[in-house]
């Protein structure tokens, strides 16, 4: 683990197979013009969000799709990992 003005941080290889793939994004940029299609049900935490207003808490939908990716990369640190210097990825805590 080591420490910079942005926060602690470590670094792992950045293998030859996800380099392969960031070319194939890249030239595929290029052509395709559909980034991500996804469906998700929402029902629970709008009914969620319904309820903390009857009780007079205001919460919005953005907050919680924010709660919900700051989970995943708590989960997940890689998902917010920097390639660094071609063959490195920076991974902050």
């Amino acid at each position: 683990m080591k420490d910079s003005k942005h926060g602690r941080y470590y670094t792992v290889p950045f293998s030859r197979n996800r380099d392969i793939v960031v070319d194939f994004i890249s030239l595929g940029k290029e052509t395709m013009k559909v980034y991500a299609i996804g469906e998700l049900d929402v029902t629970l935490p709008l009914k969620k969000i319904a309820e903390y207003k009857e009780k007079g808490i205001k919460l919005s939908f953005t907050a919680y799709i924010s709660y919900v990716f700051v989970q995943t990369i708590l989960d997940h640190p890689f998902m917010q990992a920097i390639k660094w210097k071609r063959r490195k990825m920076v991974i902050y805590e």
